[in-house]
């Protein structure tokens, strides 16, 4: 997500805030837990081209894993596998404890 791209929700209880609020989530299986209807994917966190190929700009990945709170979204797909080494954990781990 640049910064010139919004994410908007509209909620299920009629108002249209542009965030995701608790009314919107949704049960997760049987666990108990609820998630938001939309997720922020991890497989190119904080990945950006250049003329060498992916590079990874922590700033940028850090940013909008807050971003994507800052809305409502509680749910992140990750896996050990996107960015090779862990990098995408890392950059949420950072994130979360900023």
């Amino acid at each position: 997500m640049t910064s010139s791209q919004t994410v908007t929700s509209h909620s299920t209880t009629g108002g249209d805030s542009g965030h995701i609020t608790l009314s919107d989530w949704r049960p997760l299986g049987q666990t108990g837990m609820s998630v938001s209807p939309l997720g922020l994917g991890g497989a190119y966190l904080g990945a950006k081209r250049n003329r060498d190929g992916l590079v990874i700009d922590e700033e940028l990945g850090i940013a909008t894993v807050l971003r994507a709170l800052e809305l409502g979204i509680n749910l992140i797909d990750t896996s050990g596998g996107y960015m090779g080494n862990g990098r995408s954990e890392g950059l949420i781990g950072k994130a979360l404890s900023a």
